[in-house]
């Protein structure tokens, strides 16, 4: 296939600042690791950073421009969190380097339990010390 502008004055001219998104959010399945919300405040993320990928928009100020409350923010923060796309510790937000697709692969891999310890677990080890 040719591709052809459509559009000739309208055709997209790179300009500083300039931000991108890494083609491997898709190609490498990061995509379906989040919901649509959650993408939208990685887009945000990615516009508002600098060029290490820290932002210090305040959770309110992130509710207002997006429209959400501080539960849906937080909710979509966990989501982004726990795609591997961002590091939070407030107030700094970072957009994180997209990982390869070996490192992709061993992060879906894990699952919830492997980082959770069970209360049972906790006590039958505290027996054990005494």
């Amino acid at each position: 296939m040719v591709k052809k502008i459509i559009l000739l004055e309208r055709r997209r001219k790179i300009r500083t600042p300039f931000s991108w998104i890494d083609q491997r959010i898709f190609q490498e399945n990061y995509i379906r690791l989040c919901n649509s919300k959650s993408l939208g405040l990685y887009l945000f993320l990615i516009l508002v950073s600098d060029q290490e990928g820290l932002s210090y928009y305040s959770d309110e100020s992130i509710c207002k421009r997006l429209s959400i409350n501080l539960k849906e923010l937080f909710d979509l923060r966990m989501n982004l969190i726990q795609a591997d796309l961002i590091a939070y510790q407030r107030p700094i937000y970072q957009v994180l380097s997209v990982r390869t697709e070996k490192e992709v692969l061993l992060f879906q891999k894990r699952t919830p339990q492997e980082d959770v310890i069970s209360v049972k677990d906790i006590l039958k080890e505290i027996g054990r010390e005494l």
